[in-house]
């Protein structure tokens, strides 16, 4: 299994268990999702949206966005373990 599993999310456990019973949504409404929190985040707390005009300067592409993008910070709470491949299997 590769990429990002339910149980790594760290989400709560009401909304994780509904998140294994519903069906899952198409990539494109996840991204749209993800990105829409974040304008909403970004609105509610009154913090300016410094980091998407820098990336974009960054990338030299302007009405490109990135597919994905790391940020850094402190868990909200404990994150199951997620599941991984052997070594010998990722590097053949």
């Amino acid at each position: 299994m590769d990429g990002l599993t339910l149980d790594a999310q760290g989400l709560d456990q009401l909304t994780l268990t509904m998140a294994k019973i519903l069906p899952a949504t198409s990539r494109s409404a996840g991204d749209q999702f993800w990105l829409t929190q974040t304008r909403t985040v970004e609105r509610t707390t009154g913090t300016a949206a410094t980091f998407a005009p820098r990336l974009e300067r960054l990338l030299e592409r302007p009405g490109r966005q990135p597919l994905a993008t790391f940020r850094i910070g402190f868990p909200a709470r404990v994150a199951r373990r997620s599941p991984r491949r052997p070594l010998a299997e990722v590097t053949r």
